[in-house]
C-alpha cells in the first residue's frame, strides 16, 4: 500500500480499508481540469492524469487508479464520441471503494465525505444544482468558463466528475 499521509484514513468508521482525499485536494483537482485548455487531446489529458498522481491501469491509458483506490481502477478519462484523439472529461473516486458487503458501515462515512466536499465546492462555486435519480444523487456546479463540476456519493464511495464548456 502506498503511504497515505495526507489522506484521510476512515478505515475504523467503514469497517474495511477506506481512504479519501482531504476536500482541499479535490478542490485543487477540479481546478486544474476544470481550467484545463478544451478542448483537450488524450495525451494533454494523460499528463493531467499523471499530475494528480494517477497510475493508467489499462493499455489505452484512459482507465486509472488513484492513491485512494488501493490499487484497484479509480477513474477514467472520457473520449469525445464525435473525436476519439480528444478527451471530454474525467470520472474520479475520490474515497475508496470497498466491497458492497460493507455498504451499511460506509454509507456513513460516504456522506461524510460527501457533506466535507460539498461544503468545499459551495464555499468555492456556490450554490450547486441537485438531482435525485432512482438509485443516487448529483450535484452540480456550472463554472464561469462553461465546465461542470459534479459530486456524486454512492452508498460504497464518493465520486467527482468535471466535463469541459458545451459537454
Amino acid at each position: 500500500m502506498a503511504n497515505m499521509s495526507g489522506f484521510l484514513d476512515y478505515s475504523d468508521d467503514a469497517g474495511t480499508t477506506f481512504y479519501a482525499y482531504p476536500a482541499d485536494r479535490v478542490v485543487s483537482i477540479v481546478e486544474v481540469w476544470a481550467k484545463a485548455p478544451w478542448p483537450m487531446t488524450l495525451q494533454e489529458a494523460f499528463t493531467l492524469r499523471d499530475q494528480c498522481g494517477w497510475t493508467p491501469t489499462s493499455d489505452d491509458g484512459r482507465y486509472f487508479s488513484t492513491p485512494v483506490s488501493n490499487g484497484e481502477e479509480g477513474g477514467h478519462i472520457l473520449l469525445d464520441i464525435s473525436d476519439q484523439s480528444l478527451a471530454c472529461g474525467v470520472d474520479v473516486m475520490i474515497t475508496t471503494r470497498p466491497t458492497l458487503q460493507f455498504r451499511t458501515t460506509t454509507s456513513p462515512v460516504t456522506q461524510a465525505v460527501y457533506n466535507q466536499q460539498l461544503k468545499a465546492f459551495s464555499e468555492m462555486y456556490g450554490n450547486p444544482d441537485e438531482t435525485l435519480g432512482e438509485t443516487r444523487r448529483r450535484t452540480g456546479w456550472a463554472l464561469p468558463n462553461g465546465s461542470s463540476v459534479f459530486l456524486l456519493p454512492v452508498d460504497t464511495f464518493v465520486e467527482v466528475s468535471v466535463r469541459p464548456p458545451g459537454v
